[in-house]
């Protein structure tokens, strides 16, 4: 005997909670979903130690520059 398996566009299945809550019974799956966005560190878009070449180098041509001819 052969089973048939799930096609490509089978959808996992999910299981259904429900909640009793002052409006009455509700489906609670997305209240109980995890989300791991919430408990990792951010990470900045430009470390900041990049920056600082880029800074020194600009505030030393802007002080030689701006210095009189004499």
């Amino acid at each position: 005997m052969v089973l048939p398996t799930r096609g490509p566009a089978a959808q996992p299945e999910v299981t259904v909670i429900w909640r009793r809550t002052d409006q009455g019974w509700l489906r609670a799956e997305s209240w109980l979903v995890t989300k791991d966005y919430l408990y990792q560190e951010p990470k900045p878009p430009l470390y900041p130690m990049t920056l600082l070449p880029i800074i020194v180098t600009l505030s030393i041509g802007a002080l030689v520059l701006g210095q009189p001819r004499d």
